[in-house]
């Protein structure tokens, strides 16, 4: 007749400092991210701060390399909210070098078992920080702009949620 579970009181389990990768790791997966056909994935990731969802719907008509943009609509983005993405210069000369750019940006196929192979590759089997690639676009962002009204724009969030959770 009742629910039980409303009378239970919820932990109150404090947050973590969120996990990034250091610059010299950052590179690694650069540099092995073509040999399983993840450079694009790894430099939005990295440089834009687009979610792992995000990108496997996004495709490569909304890379807008000569304006340097990416262009996030409602169907690709968690909360459903549109938003233009600046594309950082190094961003935009590692996407030149991605030869198919037509259809999805992220390659559904195999993709767990490639991120596995790239990581290993890349020596970061160990201690992968949850939402490593985001972390550290947001943590980099913030660190080098102080901008935290750019940044949040940039991740679709608020400035609030920029701060307690990045």
């Amino acid at each position: 007749e009742k629910n039980i579970a409303q009378y239970i009181t919820r932990p109150d389990v404090p947050d973590g400092e969120p996990g990034f990768l250091k610059v010299e790791q950052c590179a690694k997966l650069l540099e092995c991210a073509a040999d399983q056909d993840l450079t694009a994935y790894v430099v939005l990731s990295l440089f834009a701060g687009i979610r792992v969802a995000e990108l496997r719907r996004l495709t490569w008509d909304k890379v807008k390399l000569e304006q340097g943009v990416i262009i996030l609509d409602g169907s690709v983005t968690k909360t459903k909210a549109r938003r233009i993405i600046e594309l950082h210069a190094t961003a935009r000369a590692w996407l030149a070098t991605c030869g198919k750019r037509t259809g999805p940006v992220v390659e559904a196929v195999n993709f767990r078992k490639r991120l596995d192979a790239l990581r290993k590759a890349a020596g970061l089997t160990k201690g992968w920080p949850e939402n490593a690639l985001r972390h550290t676009a947001a943590t980099f962002a913030y660190a080098q702009s102080q901008d935290a009204v750019r940044v949040a724009a940039m991740l679709g969030h608020s400035v609030e949620v920029l701060h307690k959770n990045y």
